[in-house]
Formats: C-alpha cells, structure tokens, sequence
C-alpha cells in the first residue's frame, strides 16, 4: 500500500542486512548520516524502495529571499549544517523567495508533499496562525497552493512541516514544474525570532511493509544515527 501511515517522513536510508527465511525475521542496519535532519523522531517505517524528493533550498544563503523583518544567516542554530535562514521582527511577510526552481525531472504531483523545517523562540508570540504559499507565479495568490498551520500545533523552536499539495487551497492553475515564488507569513503579537531549514517537494514511493513508533521520543542530534 501507499506509504501513508507515517504522519510525516524525515528521511529515508538503504538498511542492510538480511531475512532469516526459515523463521521470517531479520537484523538490518540503518544509517542516517550527518546530512540528515536533526530533530525529534515519533515512528519508523520499512520500505521496499527509496524515497524521490528534491531539496528546493538548503537555506544556507539569503540569496533570493527577503522580509518584513531581518533577514540574516545563523551558523548556530540549525536542523541542516552549516545556517538556517534566521528573520527577527513582527512583521507579516517572514521568509520570502523570489526567483525559479526547475523541478521538471521530477514529475511532481499534488500527491506529493512540501516540506520544511519551522523555528519560533517563542510560540506564544504567534496571533495568527503560520500560513504557507507555494506559486509558479510571481503574482501575489495567482497559481498557488496555500497551506495553513494551525499556530497551535507549533511549538516553540524547531518543528517538522509537512503538508500535502492536494490538501492545500489551489489558486488558478500552479505548476510544480516551476517554482518561482514561496512566502511563509503570519501576524505576531511583538518581534519574535524565527527560522527555516532544508527546504524540499517529498514524493511518497514504494511499498510500507512495517510501521513502528519509538517509544520513548528519540531526538536525532547532528551526528550519525543508526537504527538497528
């Protein structure tokens, strides 16, 4: 069946190892390197094919974006080495791009997933909810997809945002082939600092043969991570 019994997937590696025919059961070895996402982990799932996904902005540069608020690089906090892009203020508009992301080779699809990583220092300071446009157009709300964030559901530092194309508002006729503009936005009470990381489009593959949740939460820190 499609893989959709993980409520949102991070990352996913080759597992090496091998059955044991005779009595169904197996030890493989799963590695998630340096490259990989840091972050709070709530479930695992076995698959029989890699994942496809592409990295829109690895948000190491402010190239192309701009703000309402500050706009700057932080080298220390961070899900994906070496910066995040960091904007402080408590204006509307936090993290905007400007420019085209060729992700033709892909063949995306609305069944497919816009995916990032969301940092607030202080979640209280949110008075709307986090909204998020994804456009083929440089044309404000014209050929996009917007998702909402419910500002309760946000935690305070790094949260994992996944949302799927077809669960998000269409407007006019966006085209996943060409990505021109993006805008993360939403209405502060005062300044509050916020940040992005590892920007990208997942792509549901393959078969879920197993699905597991760790007990107690595992937090995957910046080094090698392997699951046995």
């Amino acid at each position: 069946r499609k893989p959709t019994g993980l409520v949102a997937e991070m990352a996913r590696v080759l597992a090496t190892g091998s059955v044991l025919t005779a009595s169904y059961e197996g030890h493989f070895n799963a590695v998630f390197g340096t490259e990989v996402a840091s972050g709070i982990w709530k479930e695992i799932g076995l698959f029989n094919e890699d994942a496809v996904y592409m990295v829109l902005d690895h948000c190491d540069s402010t190239t192309g974006w701009s703000s309402d608020n500050t706009l700057s690089l932080d080298t220390i906090i961070w899900q994906e080495s070496p910066a995040s892009l960091a904007s402080s203020g408590s204006g509307t508009n936090s993290f905007v791009f400007s420019g085209s992301i060729d992700t033709s080779d892909y063949s995306f699809t609305s069944d497919d997933s816009f995916q990032f990583w969301y940092y607030v220092d202080d979640n209280t300071m949110l008075s709307d909810n986090l909204y998020i446009e994804v456009s083929s157009s440089a044309l404000a709300d014209t050929d996009q997809y917007k998702f909402t964030i419910d500002k309760n559901s946000l935690t305070t530092q790094w949260n994992w945002i996944s949302k799927k194309f077809s669960d998000g508002v269409v407007t006019g006729t966006p085209d996943l082939n060409t990505i021109v503009r993006i805008n993360i936005y939403g209405d502060k009470i005062t300044s509050v600092n916020e940040r992005i990381d590892y920007i990208r489009i997942f792509q549901d593959t393959g078969d879920m043969y197993c699905r597991a949740e760790i007990t107690p939460v595992f937090r995957k820190y910046a080094a090698d991570t392997k699951i046995i």
